[in-house]
């Protein structure tokens, strides 16, 4: 039984082969995943807090 990731067969440039040959493309696909929870969290968090001042500015 192979238990080892291999990359895709339509690997094409020598970065990406590389990428996956050292199994780097998952930090960076871990990265890229975290950046955009982030990003979602702050706007979600920013939608509320426009909508408390909005709140506030009809009062």
């Amino acid at each position: 039984m192979n238990t080892q990731l291999n990359p895709p067969a339509a690997v094409q440039s020598a970065s990406e082969a590389l990428m996956y040959s050292n199994g780097k493309i998952y930090v960076v696909v871990g990265v890229i995943a975290i950046l955009l929870i982030a990003v979602f969290y702050w706007l979600f968090t920013m939608e509320s807090r426009l909508k408390q001042l909005e709140q506030q500015e009809e009062e």
